[in-house]
């Protein structure tokens, strides 16, 4: 297969995942926007995220790893069948410990992770804390499922399933809103899991040749396994601590903080999982299958895409912040506040679209230690940021800012480690991308400023959003078409002709 069609086959097939996790995406940013309209930003709100934040982060973060994992795991094994059931065995008794630990030891950890509360928001988020700790297992197994449905073919079930335990959700979150119940919230977010998680079990009747059934691996196997998921679930272990660290320095700027920079982190979240995660998974899935690949190449595309959805957000982050999430309780001081975190978050979006390929190349060849490494690298840089920006005053734009150095000191560390064997990204590339950012910057800040003119309103704010959102799309392609970059051939190519070749998928 020659370089050109293999790289025409990655885009396509990273564009059906794509899409699938922006459909999961779209979906997760509605319940964000419904928990903004019930609580906005306030000390309540705080209790919620505080007690949500670190089950989340452990299942759907930490055991979002096994997934890509797995997909490696499951390539070696010669039946695939017990491969999967060892996997969910396994999987579900390691969850299961780590929910219950989680869940009787809330009266401890919590407190802990919101230094700056008061006693009372202390005591209130503790029995929310160890109701919302089973999400553990519960996301635990979800994530276990979507590898086997990645693997076997399937890959709309996770997806359906994830919509649906979200809309659930957000019909809990409108009735608790209306009632201001926050344990109807918390009841919420349990039962959408248990509607994901419901899905993905009745989905895995059309795995083919599949049964399921509770099989505890052999010695070996679990050894195997072990060493496969091992570090990096000790890495992601690390990243879960600088999550930790990280909401407990916002807890002590003062009420709502915690939850302003959770709502920019989960936006940063919502992009890095159901935008370029296609891209990591789709160069797992053909370095296993052998498919040729110019990772060169691959790394100008997911640029190309991530540098103006960063600039977008850097200077349009007002606009969207109040067009979204202005309504409820949800002030236009909240709004304020959410836009000043979610700029300074901008920069990390390009740094995860570059780290995409390099870490789906270090899953896909089977070393453990590098992603582990990798992971607690960016949660020192992460935590080390903070803590010294903090101290130096900066206030709440620290968080932004502490992410974005943390993912470009990761991004680093990792290029250099995968260069040893593949070409990755040149100084010329970084000029390039340099010239392309500043096209994109003056597209959008030209049409924020004419729009800056109109009378203020809500029809205004959602022009400018879009027409700025456009004017930086439309600077990019400009620029990237100047610099005569052949990657924009193979976009185009796909939106022209998205049937012509088929792919693997």
């Amino acid at each position: 297969m020659s370089p050109t069609t293999s790289t025409t086959r990655f885009v396509r097939h990273s564009v059906l995942l794509n899409g699938l996790f922006l459909a999961e995406g779209a979906i997760m940013f509605a319940l964000d926007i419904a928990l903004a309209a019930a609580l906005g930003l306030s000390a309540q709100s705080d209790i919620l995220y505080a007690a949500w934040s670190l089950p989340v982060t452990i299942g759907r973060g930490m055991f979002q790893s096994l997934t890509n994992s797995f997909m490696g795991l499951f390539a070696e094994a010669d039946d695939q069948a017990t491969a999967y059931n060892q996997a969910i065995t396994v999987i579900c008794v390691v969850a299961f410990a780590a929910a219950a630990l989680l869940s009787l030891s809330a009266r401890w950890w919590y407190p802990l992770s919101v230094p700056g509360a008061t006693v009372e928001t202390k005591l209130a988020g503790q029995p929310l804390a160890a109701v919302l700790a089973w999400l553990i297992f519960l996301l635990a197994l979800a994530e276990t499922l979507r590898a086997i449905y990645y693997r076997s073919g399937r890959l709309v079930v996770p997806t359906a399933g994830r919509i649906a335990g979200t809309v659930a959700t957000i019909v809990i979150v409108l009735l608790a809103g209306a009632q201001q119940d926050l344990w109807l919230v918390v009841w919420g977010l349990i039962g959408g899991a248990v509607v994901e998680v419901l899905v993905g079990f009745v989905g895995l009747a059309w795995v083919p040749d599949f049964r399921l059934r509770p099989i505890w691996p052999e010695r070996v196997v679990l050894t195997s396994m072990a060493r496969t998921v091992g570090m990096p679930l000790t890495g992601q272990g690390v990243r879960v601590l600088s999550s930790i660290t990280e909401r407990a320095l916002a807890s002590l700027l003062g009420p709502g903080v915690l939850t302003a920079v959770t709502f920019a982190a989960r936006l940063i979240a919502i992009v890095e999982r159901f935008v370029f995660r296609g891209f990591q998974l789709a160069t797992i899935q053909n370095y296993t299958a052998g498919t040729k690949q110019n990772y060169n190449s691959r790394l100008r595309i997911v640029a190309l895409l991530a540098v103006p959805m960063s600039v977008g957000l850097a200077l349009l982050a007002p606009q969207l912040v109040n067009a979204v999430f202005a309504r409820g309780r949800f002030s236009a001081e909240d709004a304020i506040t959410v836009a000043q975190v979610l700029q300074t978050y901008a920069p990390a979006i390009v740094g995860l679209a570059l780290i995409s390929i390099p870490l789906g190349l270090a899953f896909a060849r089977n070393v453990p230690r590098v992603v582990m490494l990798f992971f607690a690298i960016n949660a020192v840089a992460l935590i080390v940021s903070e803590y010294l920006l903090i101290r130096l005053g900066v206030g709440l734009r620290s968080f932004g800012i502490a992410n974005s150095i943390a993912v470009f000191v990761g991004l680093l560390w990792l290029s250099r480690t995968a260069a040893k064997e593949h070409k990755l990204w040149t100084r010329a590339d970084s000029a390039q991308l340099a010239v392309i950012a500043a096209a994109a910057a003056a597209g959008t800040f030209a049409v924020r400023s004419l729009a800056g003119r109109l009378p203020a309103g809500t029809l205004v704010t959602w022009l400018t959003l879009l027409a700025g959102r456009a004017a930086c799309v439309v600077s990019t392609v400009i620029a990237a078409q100047l610099l005569r970059l052949e990657e924009v051939g193979y976009i185009t190519r796909l939106v022209r002709r998205p049937h012509s070749q088929s792919h693997s998928g």
